[in-house]
């Protein structure tokens, strides 16, 4: 059960290749659940302190009226969220439009990284040599850009081990 309840806040730890290019707070008050800015802080305070004392962090959930109820809610909320960035991403991606790219990445970490026409083309660039198998030419792209591993594309080309 304690695994269950803190799935929203390990939501919150993706890389920045996934969703979790949104920062944690902004992505759960993005999401109109009724939560409080105290259950909102909550959130976030929890998954701080959740690699020192899982205890403590459910503590703080609990204490924050964040019930399992309510986690699940969160949880259902952000996977569909996720899914829809990853898309949006995907299809930018494809159809070579950086226009919807800056609208799908807008105030993620990935816009950080990929924040110019010139950039995008280059991450475009590297999906397709992925694509085609060249993981080191892609990788040496994804480098240049400040991708830590080659998971950003495998992500978004629906290539990632874990989908």
């Amino acid at each position: 059960m304690l695994k269950q309840l803190f799935i929203p806040v390990a939501l919150f730890a993706l890389s920045a290749t996934g969703a979790s290019a949104y920062s944690g707070t902004s992505m759960v008050e993005s999401l109109n659940l009724g939560l409080s800015q105290t259950q909102v802080r909550a959130l976030q305070e929890a998954r701080e302190v959740r690699s020192t004392s899982r205890v403590d962090a459910k503590k703080i959930l609990q204490d924050a009226g964040i019930t399992k109820d309510k986690l699940k809610e969160i949880r259902t909320a952000l996977k569909t969220k996720i899914k829809a960035h990853v898309q949006a991403v995907k299809t930018a991606v494809t159809n070579n439009d950086y226009a919807a790219f800056k609208t799908a990445t807008a105030g993620t970490k990935m816009a950080e990284k990929v924040s110019s026409e010139e950039d995008f083309a280059k991450f475009v660039q590297a999906t397709l040599l992925f694509k085609a198998g060249d993981k080191a030419g892609a990788k040496e792209i994804l480098t240049e850009l400040g991708f830590e591993h080659i998971g950003a594309i495998a992500h978004y080309r629906g290539t990632h081990k874990n989908q």
